[in-house]
């Protein structure tokens, strides 16, 4: 097993830091995570199936692929989401965003 060295008490610092930030979310912080979500986002989704529908031009499957995508990152990000603004907002935007991304990607594998 190799040796850190450090140069300088900066370069400790900054791999403290980098420890720090990597803490695991306790077990009750996931907890809340879910519970906020499944209260805030969720009865949301049946606002966000037409306009899911009208991007993927009114493919069903691939609307309910776009909002399951759209509620992953949500989720995963929900951290970033400031609570009490615009919740339908952001995840207006997310699903804009997946879409766009969704495309790209097509179009990239139509090319090869």
């Amino acid at each position: 097993m190799a040796a850190l060295a450090f140069s300088s008490p900066f370069a400790f610092n900054r791999l403290k830091l980098i420890e720090m930030t990597t803490i695991k979310p306790t077990k009750e912080e996931q907890e809340l995570k879910l519970l906020q979500f499944e209260q805030q986002a969720i009865p949301i989704m049946s606002r966000l199936m037409p306009l899911a529908m009208e991007k993927t031009r009114n493919n069903r499957a691939d609307a309910e692929d776009l909002i399951q995508e759209t509620f992953a990152k949500a989720f995963r990000y929900w951290h970033t989401f400031e609570q009490g603004t615009n919740l339908f907002g952001w995840l207006k935007k997310i699903l804009h965003n997946t879409n766009i991304n969704r495309g790209m990607k097509e179009a990239k594998h139509q090319q090869v």
